[in-house]
């Protein structure tokens, strides 16, 4: 047998940098760091809590209220004008419904966190909605449809009433 000597095993090392120029190594840099980038983007648009914190980490105001949809109608069936607005806060997507006088001047009335925080959409009367209000239950008063996803990406419809006896909006439920 042959016996070898400590240098015939080891191998000459050389750093990447020590071959490459200082341009070829930004290039590298640069390519490299893209690589992650999109990797992770790629994974953030799969999975709901990385999508979030990729979102609110390049968007550190994304949680500031966004209103989504707004629609108007006589809700409590009398000439009360309300107007109902959806909105998105952060991973809370409600409704907030207003009281309109007749000065332009508007009160909330009533807040209603949905149980989704997904917006959704639906076909109403032949066009792509967010939020409507039509009288489904044929009681003479417009009712509240909102619709949304929950985490499964499985679809709800959320109706709300406007309820005389408690002057409040109710969920509907059948």
């Amino acid at each position: 047998m042959v016996a070898a000597t400590a240098q015939q095993i080891t191998a000459p090392t050389t750093r990447i940098s020590e071959k490459l120029k200082p341009r070829e190594l930004a290039t590298l840099f640069a390519r490299t760091t893209m690589m992650a980038i999109c990797a992770l983007m790629m994974f953030a648009a799969l999975h709901p809590e990385t999508r979030n914190f990729v979102r609110s980490t390049l968007t550190p105001n994304a949680d500031q209220r966004k209103v989504i949809s707004t629609a108007q109608a006589h809700l409590a069936g009398d000439t009360r004008l309300f107007t109902v607005a959806k909105v998105k806060a952060g991973n809370v997507l409600a409704l907030e419904i207003f009281e309109n006088y007749g000065n332009g001047q508007q009160k909330l009335v009533e807040k209603i966190q949905l149980s989704d925080s997904r917006d959704g959409y639906f076909d109403f009367n032949g066009k792509s909605s967010n939020l409507a209000l039509s009288d489904i239950n044929g009681d003479g008063r417009p009712e509240i449809l909102a619709p949304t996803f929950d985490n499964n990406l499985v679809g709800r419809l959320n109706i709300y009433g406007f309820d005389t006896e408690t002057n409040a909006f109710q969920k509907m439920v059948r």
